[in-house]
Formats: C-alpha cells, sequence, structure tokens
C-alpha cells in the first residue's frame, strides 16, 4: 500500500430538517449555529436582505440609513416586499430600529449579531452536535468518520479499534483499501463492525 495518505474531500453531514415552528430546545446538529440559519426560515427575502445589509454596514459597525427604495431598486423587486423584510427582520429581533425618520427622510437602523441576539433569545439556537470522539485523545475518530465520508463511528468502536495495538497509520492504510474494495457498497451502519472483523482477521494473520 502507498504511505502517501491525503484525506478526501469530507462529505456534508446530514442535517435533520426543521419547520418553521421548532420547539425551543431544538435537538443537537453537526453545525455550529448561525444568523443565516435563523433568516432561512423568515419569509419576504430576508436572508439575502439582512446580508446586503452586513456589506453596507461593515457587518454592523455602523448603522444602515440608506432608502428601502433604494434596495428594492437593487435587487429589483416591490419596495413592499424589502419594507415587509425590515419588518420581519425587526420582529425577529435582527435587525433594530434606532431611529425614526421625519417625513422625507430615513430611517435609522442597528443590525443586531447572532451572538447578541442568542443571548436574548434563549433555547432558540441549534446546538452542535458532539461526535462520540470528541473527548477521546486519539485522533483516529475523526479520520475514521473523514476517510468513510461521514459514516458514525461509535466511540467504543475506536477503542476496539485501538486494542488490536496497530499504529493509526497503518489503520487508515487499511481502511481506505476496504473502503474502495468493498465499505463503500455495504450498509453504513455495518462499516464499523465489518471493517473491526477485517483487522482482527489481518491480526491473527501476523500473529
Amino acid at each position: 500500500m502507498s504511505s502517501q495518505l491525503s484525506v478526501p474531500a469530507q462529505a456534508e453531514p446530514a442535517v435533520q430538517k426543521m419547520d418553521n415552528q421548532s420547539k425551543p430546545e431544538l435537538e443537537s446538529e453537526r453545525y455550529h449555529c448561525s444568523a443565516e440559519w435563523h433568516l432561512f426560515r423568515l419569509k419576504h427575502r430576508c436572508g439575502v436582505i439582512h446580508s446586503r445589509l452586513v456589506q453596507l454596514t461593515q457587518n454592523g459597525k455602523r448603522p444602515f440609513f440608506g432608502s428601502q427604495e433604494g434596495l428594492a431598486e437593487y435587487f429589483g423587486c416591490s419596495t413592499k416586499t424589502v419594507n415587509r423584510a425590515f419588518e420581519q427582520l425587526v420582529s425577529a429581533g435582527f435587525l433594530e430600529l434606532t431611529r425614526k425618520a421625519a417625513p422625507g427622510e430615513t430611517n435609522s437602523y442597528r443590525l443586531v449579531d447572532h451572538a447578541t441576539w442568542a443571548k436574548a433569545h434563549p433555547n432558540k439556537c441549534l446546538t452542535r452536535m458532539e461526535m462520540p470522539w470528541a473527548n477521546d485523545e486519539s485522533p483516529l475518530g475523526k479520520q475514521l468518520w473523514a476517510y468513510t465520508h461521514g459514516i458514525e463511528w461509535k466511540l467504543y468502536q475506536v477503542k476496539n479499534i485501538l486494542k488490536l495495538g496497530l499504529p493509526d497509520e497503518e489503520v487508515i492504510e487499511r481502511l481506505i483499501d476496504y473502503w474502495e474494495k468493498e465499505g463503500q457498497y455495504v450498509n453504513p451502519k455495518s462499516v464499523p463492525i465489518l471493517f473491526l472483523h477485517s483487522l482482527k482477521a489481518v491480526s491473527k494473520r501476523a500473529a
């Protein structure tokens, strides 16, 4: 086998779909929460308008006091759509009206970053799923996950492999070989146990 190992591009882990009426304590996911996760669930193109506001305000460092008509022209949509987006962003807490303008002038708004928003809205954010090997000193679990394109390896499965006493590099080399010949074609849940059996067989032959 070649000793030159290169980590493959990691497949994006599956993310459970949630509807707009998510319960307060959300189930753990594989990604950290972000403003985008919340904005995706809003209507009236709030996500793209918020993204543009981030740019225009230098990531919230300065207020936005531009015209909503100008944004509507920029996006090629109706002013009513932009008005509704601003209303929903304010209602959701990601935009704060700091100055109500007099007739003929424009309002002033302040962007609310996700960290500040999260403090004001407890139990509304995703909690990143902790991988089984997170508290394990061995980096092998993460490598097994990467080389099998996101298949979940339980901590006890990783420990069973470590008990064989094989160097991590040899384990990964044999995993690559197993994956190419068999692993990618079987039920993903069966991969950890089948690979362990193949490693045990190799260890017995070498004994």
